[in-house]
């Protein structure tokens, strides 16, 4: 039984540290991914990202995601 109680908490605590930001106000900053299944820049500008270095790059990405 403590056993359980033990794990809840922890699983508890990582969720409210993991939505930290989402409760704050909404407020989290975006940080850019390479998008892999983009191949070409015609195809990576067509969706509204960025072509660098021979990745497509998206800007918009939450940590979170």
């Amino acid at each position: 039984m403590l056993l359980l109680v033990s794990l809840s908490t922890i699983t508890v605590l990582g969720w409210l540290w993991i939505f930290q930001p989402l409760r704050a106000g909404g407020e989290t900053q975006a940080y850019p991914t390479g998008i892999p299944w983009i191949e070409n820049e015609a195809d990576c500008k067509n969706s509204g990202r960025t072509w660098q270095d021979d990745v497509c790059w998206d800007s918009e990405h939450d940590p979170i995601f």
